[in-house]
């Protein structure tokens, strides 16, 4: 340091007190470059972390020149001013050590943090019933995996509602109201601690129906023709069918369930494909619909009316008389691959007095006798399922029989004997 004095009249002294430029620089520069610390030092990052999320943690000191950093956990230790965190499994509290150290003093300072583990949520799901019932209350549970705990919040929405309500608590009661297609039911689960949440949903139907069963298809068929019917009913969830038709029971195919919109009437089908092979003049074809969740059935009867294209008939309009020819034909038949002939449903023997003709389309009585009565049918494959043709009753009239009369003289009696001739 220097004094600088100036005199000036009347010979006052007046002295400043300064440095030299160079002084100062030295001065700052000697500052500079004195180390200091660690000192302030602090670890930054959650108070909390959860298994599977990665985390980050900061360790800062005040120090000159700056500090090198070492991280210690349970048994790793890695360096570096930043610490990557990611946990596998639930482990208890982790304490996180932070040491500072001025590399040109060798001073060190530690500091630790201990945060916090939990875990979740995770496995969330709903347990209550597949479907409801209008007007019955029903239950539903959220469950998840938390650790320590979890709380959770339910919105409850369906498209009769403009608003969802919100719920508080791990179960609920639903009940829904009858107009009610189905309801909506979301879960979020969150883990009290780290506030991490997930969520899920379950869209319970409310069982409506089986109503406005309806049997669509052809109400007039021919044997030998295959046919679509199609079975329509309103049921919520779904419904199950059940046809019945000419004494036999199908379960049909099922048709796709229609996406639901607001307004819709939820229907549901199945599908029947059917092939008439017997003729009767009327069949009743009956569709029972089963609804899945409620039980409750409803059944519609079609009844078809049946037209047979083959029948047995006689080749002439002349009465059917015992010991004289007589002739039936299997009327409807085109380019038949084979034709089987039945006599009260079993199959009727040829022989030299009863023929076939090349096609097997007319058989003939040469001649015809009484034993030959009965119902005559002719049965038709044409390279589909063999077609049975409506019968023909044939009733044979003895009524102009020729009789020969044999008078033969028996010696006690003399009585005439009438005997037919074969």
């Amino acid at each position: 340091m220097v004094l600088l004095c100036t005199f000036s009249l009347p010979l006052l002294l007046t002295c400043l007190a300064g440095t030299f430029a160079s002084e100062r620089e030295q001065g700052r520069t000697s500052e500079e470059t004195t180390p200091y610390g660690p000192s302030n030092v602090e670890i930054s990052g959650v108070n909390t972390v959860t298994v599977e999320v990665p985390y980050s943690f900061q360790c800062s000191a005040n120090c000159f020149p700056a500090c090198t950093f070492t991280w210690t956990r349970g048994g790793l230790t890695t360096q570096g001013p930043e610490l990557n965190l990611q946990l596998k499994e639930q482990v208890p509290p982790q304490v996180l050590i932070c040491m500072a150290i001025n590399p040109t003093t060798g001073k060190s300072v530690t500091v630790s943090k201990t945060v916090n583990v939990t875990s979740g949520p995770s496995n969330i799901k709903i347990t209550g019933p597949d479907t409801l019932s209008s007007g019955v209350t029903s239950n539903f549970s959220c469950s998840a995996d938390c650790s320590p705990s979890c709380s959770y919040t339910w919105t409850i929405s369906s498209e009769a509602q403009s608003t969802s309500p919100t719920k508080y608590g791990q179960t609920i009661s639903v009940t829904p109201d009858s107009w009610e297609i189905a309801e909506e039911l979301i879960c979020e689960a969150q883990d009290t601690v780290s506030l991490l949440y997930i969520s899920t949903y379950v869209t319970p139907y409310v069982a409506h129906g089986p109503g406005s069963i309806l049997i669509t298809g052809a109400s007039s068929v021919t044997v030998g023709d295959t046919y679509n019917f199609v079975c329509l009913v309103d049921c919520t969830p779904s419904c199950n069918f059940t046809w019945t038709f000419n004494g036999q029971i199908f379960n049909g195919d099922e048709i796709q369930l229609p996406i639901f919109h607001k307004g819709d009437t939820p229907m549901v089908g199945s599908k029947l494909v059917v092939t008439v092979d017997e003729y009767r003049h009327n069949e009743a074809l009956t569709c029972e619909a089963k609804n899945v969740a409620s039980g409750v059935t409803a059944v519609s009867t079609k009844i078809l009316s049946v037209t047979d294209p083959l029948s047995v008939q006689p080749v002439s309009q002349d009465k059917p008389l015992a010991h004289q020819p007589f002739s039936l034909q299997c009327v409807g038949s085109q380019n038949p691959a084979s034709i089987l002939w039945l006599k009260n449903d079993l199959p009727v023997a040829v022989s030299t007095r009863v023929s076939l003709s090349p096609n097997n389309i007319t058989m003939s009585f040469s001649p015809l006798l009484q034993s030959d009565g009965g119902l005559y049918q002719c049965i038709v494959s044409q390279g589909g399922a063999p077609i049975k043709g409506v019968g023909y009753q044939l009733n044979v009239n003895c009524e102009y029989a020729e009789i020969n009369y044999i008078y033969t003289a028996i010696f006690a009696h003399h009585t005439p004997v009438f005997q037919e001739r074969p």
